[in-house]
């Protein structure tokens, strides 16, 4: 790969010859260069291949590689804390990133990942406690969402799972407390939920255009008779 260190957008020439283009690597030397990038960002960088994002870096800010639309690789350090709104949205050739070694992750942003068209496999780190609007929304290609036993999320913001349409089987990690409105909208593929105990509300349309769901599993009875939960519920649905 071709490699290249924080590319200001006053730069004029990144690369000896046009062919490097097509397989670059952006690589930070240390955190207070990927900190000095941040400032400007690389939004609709098209060049750009692979990510390696440095040890000591806490938070991905904003925007940052927002449309990136030929990165395919992102490796996360385990330092990771946050990722910011819209920080890959768009990056559609994306299929591989590291999310599960992220042991100190907290939060996903809103829109964080949406329109990432590639993306197949999903692991949510423990420490994360929020998931927020459209993470994940419109990532059709995704099929396993893992959650681990010692999960500490307690929000899935609305929108996050619309229109995953290859996500089959969910089980969600029992702190969880909220599942936003359209949540789980439109994932077509989606035969079976286990709803954990903790559960204390779910937004309207959460489970609209389900069509192939069958079967939820309700810990707690208490959310049957929330007047929003049944809104969109397919057809014919055991409960």
């Amino acid at each position: 790969l071709a490699a290249y260190q924080i590319p200001l957008e006053s730069d004029q020439e990144l690369y000896a010859n046009p062919a490097d283009v097509a397989e670059t690597e952006l690589l930070f030397s240390d955190v207070s260069a990927f900190q000095a990038a941040a400032s400007h960002g690389y939004r609709h960088a098209q060049e750009i291949k692979t990510v390696i994002i440095p040890e000591g870096v806490e938070v991905i800010k904003r925007s940052m590689f927002y449309k990136c639309s030929q990165l395919t690789t992102i490796s996360f350090p385990g330092t990771l804390k946050a990722i910011e709104d819209f920080a890959f949205y768009g990056c559609e050739a994306l299929k591989k990133m590291n999310l599960d070694r992220c042991k100190v992750l907290e939060v996903i942003g809103t829109s964080a990942f949406e329109g990432c068209l590639a993306l197949t496999d999903l692991v949510i780190p423990d420490a994360v406690i929020e998931i927020e609007e459209a993470a994940f929304l419109g990532c059709r290609a995704i099929e396993m969402v893992e959650f681990s036993d010692n999960s500490q999320l307690e929000s899935l913001g609305s929108h996050i799972f619309k229109d995953c349409h290859q996500i089959s089987r969910l089980v969600l990690p029992d702190q969880l407390k909220h599942i936003g409105i359209s949540c789980f909208y439109g994932c077509h593929n989606l035969t079976e939920i286990q709803l954990p105990r903790e559960l204390e509300t779910v937004g309207e349309y959460a489970f609209f255009g389900c069509r192939s769901l069958t079967k939820i599993d309700v810990a707690n009875k208490k959310i049957l008779k929330q007047p929003g939960f049944s809104v969109g519920l397919p057809d014919g649905i055991k409960l």
